[in-house]
C-alpha cells in the first residue's frame, strides 16, 4: 500500500512499511536518536559519527555497495529517459481530472489512456515510482523503456499536474515509432491500441530478464486443475509484471474431432476478453398504418425487428408506440387497391421479406365485445364512369369491424362518418355546392350525422356523392337505409364468431378524385417513430462467448490423429479471472474478404449498434468461471465509440477513486456524470471491471493513495 504524506508544502509518497519508521530515525549501529545523524553515502541508513559508521561497515558493506550501484543505475536511467521522480502532489493537483489534447484523430488513444489512468492499482504503481525497480530496458520484445518513461510521465501530469488538460505528444511519438500502425493521424481502434499498450508495458516491465524455453503442455486426460496449473506456471516462467499481476486471466479451450473423437484441451492466458455482441438478424418491415379515425392521415412506417419475430410482435410494438390495443388491429396485404390476403399474427416477419402480394397495411378497427359475433367489412372504393365503362378503382380498401346485428342505418352512418372527411375536402374545393352539403367535422354526434347524411343523400339538385352496395356472389346489392334490418338474418345458420363481407362504395362521376385527398400518408411524428428493439445484456454476450460452435472451413483445426484439418466442435470457457477484467464488445465486424490478384481487402464491414446492458456494480460471473475464483466485479471505466465504422469519436467514462464520482473524458474536457446510469449506452465499447475483494477495501486503499480523507 502507498501512503501520501504532506511535509511543509510537499506531498510525499512512500510505502506502508517505510511509513511505520518515519519519525523514528536512529543510528544504524548504536540506535541513538538524541543527537544529529548523518546519511551513509548509500542514503539507506544514518550514523552518529564515523566511529559508528566504521563499526557497522562489515555488516552493511554488501547492501551499501548494492544500493549505491542501484542508485547509479537508476540515476543513469532517469537521465536517459528523462523521468522525473521529484514530481509531487500539491494542493492544486488535478488528481486525475485532467483532459488530453486531441492531436488529430487521437481521441481513440485519449479514451484508452483515461481508462488505464483510472485503473487505480496501475496508476499507484507509476505515481510511487515503483516501476523503476522493474524496468527491463534490455528486453528485445519491449521498447527499451521508452514506452514506460513516456507513459509514466503522462500519468504524473494527469494526477500531480495542475493543468486542465495536457498533451500526450511524447507518448504518441513513442507508440508511433514502435507500433507503426498507430503512426500518423488516421482514426484507429481504442481496443487495438489498448492491447498494444498493455503488451508493451508488460514487456518493458517484465521481471523475467532471460526467458527460458518452455514446451507446450499436452492434454493427457489430466484434471482441469492440474492442466490449468501446469499451463499457468509455464506462462509465468516467461511473463511476470504488474500487467500480468492485474490483468491476466486464463481461458479453457476444448476441441472435439468429429471423426476420431480426439479431444484437445488447452489453458491459455488472456489480458482482455473479446465478447461477441448478439447481432440480431433483422428485417425492415415497411407498411402503412390506417387509423380508424379517417381525419388522421395514415402513417408510412418502417420498423426493424429480429427476423425470427412474428407479426404479433410487431403489433405489440405498435401497441406501445401508438397506444392502440393490438386486438383492434388487422394486417392485410394490399394489391391493386384490394386486400389480397390477410396476415395472421403468428406468421414470421421474414416470410414476407420477398413477397409479391403487394403493400402491407395495418388497420385500426372498431372494438367489438368478444361475446358478440362480429362483421368485418372490406369496402372497395371506385368511381362510376360515363358511357358504360367499367368502374375505376381509385383508392385502397377501408376496413370496418362491427357487431353482426348492427342495423343497416348504422352501417350507412358508420361509413359516412369515415368518408365525410374526404367529401369535405371535395366540397371545400368546389366553386358551387348546395348549402345543404355543409359538413361539420367538429360535430360527430349521431344526430348531426343523420342530418348531414339526409341532406346529402336526399338532395334533388345533386346526385348522391356515392352509392353503397354489398357483394352477394357476383351481384351488387343495394343496402337500404333501414334501422330495422341488419346482416344478422343472413348469418343465423352458422355459429362462427367473425364474418367477412364486401362493400362497394362507388363515387359519382362528378367527384374530382384529386380533391378527395384519399391517398395521402405521412411520416409519423418523432414521438411515434418506432425504435429498433435491439437490446441485449452482457450476460447474453458471455453466453455467446461460451457457446459451443462448429468451426468453419477457413478456421478448421488440424487433428493429429486424422492427419488433416477438421471442422471440430469448439467450446471456450473462462477458467480464471484477473483482478482487473477488461471486456471488449466486438461491435465491428467484417463479413467478407475479397481479393484483386494478391491484394486482399475486406468488404461488407459494419458496426453493431445494439445497446448492451451491463451492471455498474456486482457483475456476477460465478456461472461462467470454472475455478473457484471470486466472480463479483464493479465497473470503473468505459471506452465509448460514437458514430459509424469509418469515423466517429471516442470518449471515456471513468470512476475517480478519490472522489467516488463518475466523469466523462472527452479529449481535453472532463465533466462529472450526474446520472451514472447513462453510462450504459449503445456507445459502450470496452468495459473495465475490478474484482470486489471485501467491504470498503476498494475505497480505503485508493483514498490513501490519492490523499483522500
Amino acid at each position: 500500500m502507498i501512503i501520501e504524506y504532506k511535509i511543509n508544502e510537499d506531498w510525499i509518497l512512500t510505502s506502508e512499511e517505510k511509513s511505520q519508521t518515519m519519525g523514528k530515525i536512529q543510528c544504524a549501529f548504536c540506535k541513538a536518536n538524541n543527537k544529529p545523524l548523518y546519511y551513509c553515502e548509500c542514503r539507506q541508513v544514518k550514523y552518529c559519527d564515523m566511529t559508528c559508521l566504521k563499526a557497522h561497515r562489515p555488516e552493511h558493506k554488501d547492501s551499501c555497495q548494492k544500493a549505491k550501484k542501484e542508485i547509479s543505475n537508476t540515476n543513469d536511467m532517469l537521465r536517459h529517459f528523462g523521468i522525473n521522480i521529484n514530481k509531487k502532489f500539491t494542493k492544486d493537483s488535478k488528481k486525475g481530472l485532467t483532459g488530453l489534447q486531441n492531436l488529430g484523430n487521437t481521441c481513440f488513444m485519449n479514451s484508452a489512456i483515461q481508462c488505464l489512468s483510472n485503473t487505480a492499482d496501475l496508476t499507484q504503481y507509476f505515481l510511487s515510482n515503483e516501476f523503476l525497480k522493474d524496468l527491463n530496458k534490455n528486453n528485445p520484445l519491449g521498447t527499451g523503456g521508452y514506452l514506460i518513461s513516456a507513459y509514466s510521465e503522462l500519468i504524473k501530469e494527469l494526477w500531480m499536474g495542475t493543468e486542465s488538460y495536457v498533451s500526450p505528444w511524447d507518448l504518441k511519438k513513442v507508440i508511433g515509432k514502435f507500433a507503426p500502425q498507430f503512426s500518423g493521424y488516421s482514426q484507429q481502434d481504442s481496443q487495438e491500441l489498448l492491447s498494444y499498450m498493455l503488451d508493451g508495458l508488460h514487456e518493458d516491465l517484465n521481471r523475467i530478464t532471460k526467458k527460458p524455453f518452455v514446451e507446450d503442455i499436452e492434454y493427457k486426460n489430466q484434471k482441469d486443475e492440474e492442466l490449468s496449473l501446469e499451463s499457468w506456471n509455464n506462462y509465468m516462467k516467461r511473463n511476470q509484471s504488474i500487467i500480468i499481476d492485474l490483468f491476466a486471466g486464463q481461458y479453457k479451450s476444448r476441441l472435439d474431432c468429429p471423426d476420431c473423437q480426439k479431444i484437445s484441451i488447452t489453458f491459455d492466458p488472456f489480458i482482455s476478453i473479446s465478447l461477441p455482441v448478439p447481432h440480431l438478424l433483422t428485417i425492415s418491415t415497411n407498411f402503412f398504418f390506417i387509423f380508424k379515425d379517417s381525419s388522421k392521415v395514415p402513417y408510412k412506417m418502417s420498423v426493424t425487428l429480429p427476423s425470427e419475430q412474428t407479426f404479433d410482435d410487431l403489433l405489440e410494438y405498435l401497441e406501445k408506440t401508438l397506444n392502440i390495443k393490438k386486438e383492434n388491429m388487422t394486417i392485410g396485404m394490399m394489391k391493386e387497391h384490394i386486400v389480397a390476403d390477410y396476415v395472421p399474427p403468428s406468421r414470421k416477419l421474414k416470410e414476407l421479406e420477398d413477397n409479391d402480394k403487394g403493400n402491407l397495411l395495418i388497420f385500426e378497427l372498431g372494438q367489438v365485445s368478444k361475446t358478440l359475433a362480429s362483421l368485418k367489412i372490406e369496402t372497395m372504393i371506385s368511381q362510376i364512369k360515363k358511357r358504360g365503362d367499367e368502374n375505376k378503382d381509385i383508392s385502397y380498401s377501408r376496413l370496418f369491424k362491427i357487431p353482426v346485428d348492427t342495423s343497416f342505418e348504422s352501417v350507412h352512418l358508420l361509413i359516412y362518418k369515415a368518408f365525410r372527411v374526404y367529401l369535405k375536402n371535395f366540397f371545400t374545393a368546389c366553386e358551387e355546392k348546395p348549402p345543404e352539403f355543409e359538413i361539420d367535422l367538429e360535430n360527430d354526434e349521431i344526430k348531426n350525422l343523420k342530418i348531414e347524411y339526409s341532406n346529402m343523400f336526399s338532395s334533388k339538385n345533386f346526385d348522391p356523392p356515392y352509392k353503397l352496395y354489398y357483394l352477394n356472389g357476383e351481384d351488387k346489392i343495394d343496402i337500404p337505409y333501414d334501422k330495422n334490418k341488419s346482416f344478422a338474418k343472413f348469418l343465423n345458420d352458422t355459429e362462427a364468431k367473425e364474418f367477412n363481407i364486401y362493400f362497394f362504395l362507388i363515387f359519382a362521376h362528378y367527384i374530382k378524385l384529386e380533391d378527395l385527398k384519399m391517398n395521402r400518408c405521412q411520416e409519423p411524428p418523432s414521438e411515434d417513430k418506432p425504435k429498433e428493439l435491439t437490446k441485449s445484456t452482457i450476460y447474453e454476450c458471455l453466453d455467446l462467448f461460451t457457446k459451443e460452435e462448429v468451426l468453419d472451413v477457413e478456421n478448421a483445426w488440424y487433428c493429429a490423429n486424422c492427419k488433416s484439418h477438421k471442422q471440430a466442435k469448439k467450446k471456450m470457457e473462462i477458467y480464471k479471472t484477473p483482478k482487473i477484467l477488461i471486456l471488449h464488445l466486438k461491435r465491428f465486424k467484417t463479413s467478407k474478404i475479397n481479393s484483386i490478384g494478391t491484394y486482399y481487402y475486406t468488404s461488407g464491414s459494419s458496426k453493431i449498434t445494439n445497446c448492451v446492458e451491463f451492471p455498474l456494480k456486482e457483475l456476477n460471473l460465478s456461472n461462467y468461471i470454472k475455478s473457484n475464483s471470486n466472480g463479483i466485479y464493479d465497473l470503473f471505466a468505459v471506452s465509448n465509440h460514437y458514430g459509424g465504422l469509418y469515423g466517429g469519436h471516442y470518449t471515456a467514462s471513468c470512476l475517480n477513486h478519490m472522489e467516488e464520482k463518475w466523469y466523462e473524458f472527452n479529449d481535453s474536457s472532463s465533466e462529472e456524470i450526474e446520472d451514472p446510469n447513462k453510462i450504459v449506452s449503445e456507445a459502450a465499447y470496452v468495459l473495465f471491471y475490478k474484482r470486489r475483494e471485501g467491504n470498503d477495501h476498494h475505497k480505503t486503499e485508493h483514498s490513501l493513495l490519492f490523499g483522500g480523507a
